[in-house]
């Protein structure tokens, strides 16, 4: 089964977990901002950090830009400064965006990213990150 784990991350936190959740699969993360064309793939696990409640910019569009996902399958995760929260209306977002173009969403994760807020410095720390890890086994078991 192809994987593919694209992220977006302005400070760097989204892209550690997304590090982490690609090693589960043997893949490398691809930011983004830089991928051309639609990637090939069997599952696409894709996150962002959250901004005001929203995905980050150009994650929306990116998948707006993907065919039909129709017979595949995706997960979601993400980041956030203010907590974690599995029903944050950016991982909603993604996630209909997703149903919308026919991917069998098959779960989400979040965990507290850094932010200029005294209480999420050095998140994602070492447990969070062991925790994108398991959700990844998780993932890869239901593919």
């Amino acid at each position: 089964m192809k994987t593919s784990v694209v992220y977006f991350s302005r400070g760097g936190n989204t892209k550690k977990v997304a590090e982490a959740i690609a090693s589960v699969f043997g893949t490398v993360a691809a930011d983004i901002k830089k991928i051309t064309g639609s990637p090939e793939f069997d599952l696409l696990v894709i996150g962002t950090g959250t901004y005001g409640g929203r995905p980050g910019k150009g994650v929306l569009e990116f998948l707006d830009r993907m065919p039909s996902m129709k017979g595949k399958k995706a997960a979601v995760f993400g980041t956030s400064g203010e907590g974690t929260f599995e029903g944050s209306r950016a991982l909603v977002q993604i996630k209909d965006a997703l149903e919308k173009k026919e991917a069998k969403v098959t779960g989400t994760f979040c965990c507290r990213g850094g932010s200029f807020l005294f209480f999420s410095r050095g998140h994602p720390n070492t447990e969070e990150l062991e925790g994108a890890k398991k959700f990844a086994e998780k993932v890869k078991r239901q593919a």
